[in-house]
């Protein structure tokens, strides 16, 4: 995490970061607790008679609130605050699944089969063409966490939750600036697979382009192309999606920088040869 700027006047007692590692934790994390707070929402209360001596369906408030008070930190007399967002082209659905405002104007209830459930605003198939890649997958990892925390028991869900609360943890890292974070990051290594490739796309898209616009668009259309090849029977269905393969990928940028820089590319020099031709590209 690297420290950004923070209005106290206006937020409070409190620190904003940029997350430079981490991101898919945090998000993951926040969204099983969206989904178990929607779960706990939903609830039959079976200790309500609802004033008529029927079963009530009041939701379990008590939990409710403790859920939403973590995705949302309560301010006094300051502006409200979430716990996590991200760019504004990847926050939209996030930010409706976390804030509870907007949740409670919005709700819709569905019939089923253990009474009514409040379904959040989420995009049918349609509308989630148009979303990011990141977009999309926040949206069915929420329907996915959302169906697993509806199958359990009000009991199991309130032992998970004090299994989170009690036993997980993160180890943070906080350095000065944004460019030691980077270094940390490369280092390590993201991911188990991380190869020469995914250095080399991080120069593409976000070192060697100024605009943010770009560097998402350019993110974008890399995974649309790095995806695995479908295994269609028809020989031209990947080459009209403009789906190659990461390994396809790899190679040609290789071939690329041993033809540009008129040498061939040793194993442990492909990071700084893709950076050479690329450099010298632009």
């Amino acid at each position: 995490l690297v420290p950004l700027e923070w209005d106290t006047a206006m937020y409070g007692l409190g620190r904003r970061y940029g997350v430079y590692d981490g991101q898919q934790r945090l998000v993951t994390l926040c969204l099983i607790l969206a989904a178990m707070r929607e779960s706990f929402r939903n609830d039959v209360d079976d200790d309500d008679d609802g004033g008529g001596g029927a079963p009530g369906r009041q939701p379990h408030e008590d939990i409710v609130k403790e859920l939403t008070d973590m995705l949302n930190p309560p301010k006094v007399r300051k502006a409200p605050i979430l716990r996590i967002e991200l760019r504004k082209r990847d926050d939209e659905y996030l930010r409706r699944i976390i804030i509870p405002e907007l949740i409670e104007a919005t709700e819709t209830a569905t019939a089923t089969r253990s009474g009514v459930r409040v379904d959040l605003p989420l995009p049918g198939t349609p509308e989630r063409k148009g979303l990011s890649a990141t977009g999309r997958r926040i949206v069915e990892n929420y329907e996915r966490l959302s169906d697993r925390a509806g199958g359990l028991s009000h009991e199991e869900r309130v032992r998970l939750l004090d299994y989170l609360v009690e036993h997980v943890h993160m180890l943070v890292c906080v350095p000065e600036t944004a460019r030691i974070a980077r270094n940390i990051v490369m280092a390590q290594g993201k991911g188990m697979d991380n190869e020469p490739i995914d250095d080399f796309k991080g120069l593409v898209c976000f070192r060697y382009t100024k605009n943010e616009e770009d560097m998402y668009r350019t993110f974008d259309l890399w995974d649309d192309l790095a995806a695995p090849p479908t295994a269609d029977v028809n020989a031209n269905a990947d080459v009209e999606s403009s789906t190659v393969g990461r390994e396809t990928i790899a190679a040609a940028c290789l071939l690329r920088a041993s033809a540009a820089l008129g040498q061939k590319v040793r194993k442990n020099d492909e990071v700084n040869a893709l950076e050479r031709w690329l450099r010298g590209d632009l």
